[in-house]
């Protein structure tokens, strides 16, 4: 078993140009790139803050798809459906959580409260987490995922209407300030009965072909950063001129 020190990712991360007051919405894999280390969700944790200071921020998603199938949503109590980190984060003491049962985000950190103030009744949209990450700066922490993880995606998608995807409504209990009540919450969600094949080799060249994420070897895998304005916009205007642009267009239409 290797052992990677808490020096190495701070390093790192720096050299990714990662800087003290910096918004950073994590996504990972901690086992896939630290292997068997013990606590690796920690050593990301501190690695990070001590990059990025008291005056940065820390986002993950703690997304909870098992509510749209009868689970209740306590954003105090429902595990995270994403990974040990975003569980490790969401509690931390004093940790913030939004209050969307579908695409909840947690959040330590200086901005904490400002990220998590999701008003958007959909996932994403104006007013939602990912909208005000947009506006504040933030920036896609990649910890040995790949690029289909970039939730961010989805906001340019639900921004733009695109065809492949329809507003489905879920009826879901959720649990505020000690009471119980229902909520029908809109997600913008792909057809089901519909071929939708998206082209990661064309998401990850059009990335490279802008300099948009540089990419560090880490254990076991990669660390890479993208800047949320950078990679929504790119895909925004994509999606502009052809918005079957990140699908195979023609096995979708095939399928209608």
């Amino acid at each position: 078993m290797f052992s990677i020190k808490k020096e190495k990712i701070v390093e790192v991360l720096r050299q990714l140009d990662i800087q003290e007051g910096t918004i950073l919405f994590v996504h990972s894999s901690a086992g896939l790139i630290f292997g068997k280390q013990e606590n690796p969700s920690q050593l990301l944790y501190d690695a990070i803050f001590e990059v990025i200071g008291k005056s940065g921020t820390v986002v993950v998603p703690t997304f909870t798809f098992a509510c749209c199938h009868g689970k209740l949503y306590d954003p105090m109590e429902t595990d995270s459906e994403t990974g040990q980190f975003t569980n490790f984060v969401r509690k931390i003491p004093g940790a913030l959580r939004s209050n969307h049962p579908i695409h909840s985000v947690s959040a330590v950190g200086r901005d904490a409260h400002l990220v998590v103030n999701h008003e958007s009744i959909s996932s994403f949209g104006q007013k939602s987490s990912f909208n005000i990450l947009l506006d504040l700066g933030a920036v896609n922490l990649l910890v040995g995922v790949g690029i289909q993880y970039i939730t961010l995606i989805h906001q340019a998608e639900e921004d733009l209407a695109v065809p492949y995807r329809f507003y489905k409504e879920f009826d879901i209990e959720v649990k505020e300030k000690g009471r119980i009540t229902r909520k029908n919450i809109p997600y913008f969600a792909k057809y089901q009965d519909r071929k939708i094949t998206y082209k990661l080799d064309l998401m990850e060249e059009t990335i490279k072909m802008h300099n948009a994420m540089p990419i560090r070897r880490v254990g076991w895998g990669n660390i890479g950063r993208c800047d949320f304005k950078i990679f929504y916009n790119l895909f925004r205007e994509k999606m502009c001129l052809d918005p079957y642009f990140l699908i195979d267009k023609e096995e979708y239409l095939k399928s209608i």
